[in-house]
């Protein structure tokens, strides 16, 4: 089993989570918890995983199944060690990093994330997804917060989408029904783009995937909204261009007369 252990004598720079940093440092400097993942464990702080996780805090005050609140180890037998790696970053450093590398950590001294790994912008939409779900599943507010930025401020930007169905799928299946972070934003850019989607040849996949009807269900009122929206706006420049006709007849027939008379 790798260990990956904390570096309490190596600087790191001021985050928002500074205090938890100040007190681990400062009052425990040997690791006081457990994580083990897989073939993967990570020696980590209570002092700073605690305050930031409510699964974390409750694993080590009331006990998470067996022992694990009086041996300090807590196991996480179905996560994948690469996001538990990038969960651990982010409680030390306040972020998780890219596709490609995990950010530079003061407590890992065995980084196994892929360094070859392809950081399209796509592939980032689903590292994002993931650590949103991780943060959701261990109740970690600005980690969650982070990831839907992220997954926001990305997912306008890599239009057309190389592989939509899957990606909705992801973002669908990946979160309780009632947590809209990441839904809102798979819908609105489905909703901007709906003609060229449904005339795609996604569409067919789409409506094949288990999430297709919550998704229909999500998009309509975006699209009925949509089409209103251009409804209305045809309307009024069909308005504008009757006024402007009747301007113009009026101007015509008032020339007229005026010619008429000088006659």
């Amino acid at each position: 089993m790798q260990s990956n252990t904390i570096d309490s004598g190596t600087q790191v720079e001021a985050t928002p989570y500074a205090t938890h940093l100040k007190r681990a440092k400062e009052s425990l400097g040997t690791p006081d918890l457990k994580i083990i993942c897989g073939t993967e464990s990570f020696n980590v702080h209570k002092a700073v995983i605690c305050p930031q996780s409510k699964f974390f805090a409750a694993a080590v005050e009331a006990g998470f199944k067996d022992q694990e609140s009086i041996s300090g180890t807590v196991s996480l037998v179905e996560e994948d060690p690469q996001i538990i790696q990038r969960l651990m970053s982010f409680f030390y450093t306040g972020d998780y990093g890219d596709l490609a590398s995990v950010p530079p950590s003061f407590f890992f001294v065995h980084e196994y994330c892929d360094a070859g790994a392809d950081d399209s912008r796509q592939e980032r939409l689903v590292l994002h997804c993931a650590m949103y779900a991780c943060a959701d599943r261990y109740s970690v507010a600005h980690l969650k917060t982070q990831a839907e930025r992220k997954y926001q401020a990305l997912v306008v930007s890599v239009w057309p989408l190389k592989d939509l169905p899957a990606l909705i799928a992801d973002v669908y299946t990946s979160t309780p029904s009632n947590d809209h972070g990441l839904r809102d934003s798979m819908v609105r850019i489905c909703a901007d783009h709906i003609n060229e989607i449904i005339a795609g040849p996604s569409w067919q996949h789409i409506v094949k995937i288990e999430a297709a009807g919550q998704l229909g269900l999500d998009l309509l009122p975006l699209v009925l909204a949509s089409k209103d929206r251009a409804l209305h706006l045809a309307e009024a420049r069909a308005s504008s261009a009757e006024e402007r006709l009747d301007d113009w007849s009026g101007f015509s027939s008032a020339k007229k007369k005026k010619m008429k008379k000088s006659k």
